[in-house]
């Protein structure tokens, strides 16, 4: 198969992405020339490239590891995942001797993740495990419509007259979701563009981001449940709503399976005062999306597996407690293997 540089589409992308990107800025500085403050309408889904190219990088890195023997376990998630697992200590635990791969980044959608993690389940990686930690709660989707929360960003005393940025979330998943599967699709399986030609492998793919191991932040976790209020998490009817949330977290199971040869589900820790505010409605959404699936994974329920005083936040563990965490997965996870 002939071998085609990456450059000249990525090229393109550029060239695309950038032309949606000026049209949204003349949007808004013509409606702001004429003395119209635009609304926000938030959607918790804003498909960061940054994060889709620092997973690219190092899931190449780890494909050119010429010194890789052992099964790769690999960890999708949020940042909660992030600062919950400890790859060194999720190693020394594991009965199976896998190398662990924490490639959890920020996010709070199942959309979200399906792009960040696009390049891995277009790679080649073939995973032994692949861990896909998540919360519930994110299948409340992606749409917040409540002028307070709104107006956290920018004044919504106007209409909403701008439909760039009414529509704004669509328009990011047109210019960055939509496109990157295409990209990848073309480059990797139809033109036969090897992985780290399309993505530049990162030197050092095993090494995990900085963490911040602070205390309880007792500011900060209380905006975090006014947040996750606003996105209506602790409403059991808004999760009847969430088709397009649970259509995306069927998606990235399915990919997730496509991916690795065991993929097992984590509905991570969270503190007692989230658990009890969250309805029963958000894990029924989520059965809901497995159920789409030919062979749906099996799911490990750690939500109250760490006491409250090991958090830092009502979804972020602090040094102790994400290496408890760490210590623990290993285990449970080949107990689920025992029960099947």
């Amino acid at each position: 198969m002939r071998i085609v540089d990456a450059a000249r589409y990525r090229s393109l992308v550029h060239v695309v992405g950038g032309v949606l990107g000026v049209l949204v800025v003349l949007d808004v500085v013509l409606r702001l020339a004429v003395g119209i403050t635009p609304a926000a309408l938030l959607r918790t889904s804003f498909h960061d490239p940054v994060n889709h190219e620092r997973v690219a990088g190092r899931v190449s890195g780890v494909i050119a590891d010429a010194d890789r023997a052992s099964p790769i376990a690999v960890i999708i998630g949020s940042s909660s995942a992030q600062d919950g697992f400890v790859a060194a200590e999720l190693a020394a635990a594991d009965p199976t001797h896998r190398r662990w791969l924490n490639l959890a980044t920020t996010g709070s959608s199942f959309d979200e993740l399906r792009y960040t993690f696009g390049p891995l389940f277009a790679s080649e990686l073939d995973a032994d495990l692949l861990v896909i930690a998540i919360h519930p709660a994110w299948l409340a989707g992606r749409v917040v419509d409540d002028p307070a929360f709104d107006a956290i960003l920018i004044s919504s005393t106007a209409p909403r007259t701008s439909w760039l940025l009414f529509n704004r979330g669509r328009v990011n998943h047109l210019a960055r979701s939509a496109l990157a599967d295409l990209r990848e699709w073309l480059l990797l399986g139809q033109l036969g563009v090897p992985f780290d030609g399309v993505y530049p492998p990162t030197r050092e793919p095993w090494r995990d981001p900085p963490r911040n191991d602070g205390a309880w932040n007792a500011r900060f976790a209380q905006n975090q449940m006014e947040t996750w209020r606003r996105k209506r998490w602790f409403e059991a009817s808004w999760f009847a709503r969430a088709d397009e949330e649970v259509e995306a977290a069927a998606a990235v199971v399915a990919a997730a399976q496509h991916t690795a040869k065991r993929v097992v589900v984590v509905f991570m820790p969270e503190s007692s005062t989230l658990r009890a505010a969250i309805p029963d409605e958000a894990e029924a959404a989520f059965r809901r999306a497995l159920a789409r699936l030919a062979a749906p994974p099996q799911v490990l329920d750690l939500r109250a597996a760490i006491p409250d005083e090991l958090f830092k936040d009502h979804i972020h563990l602090g040094g102790r407690g994400a290496q408890v965490l760490s210590t623990m997965l290993p285990d449970r996870i080949a107990e689920l293997a025992g029960r099947r």
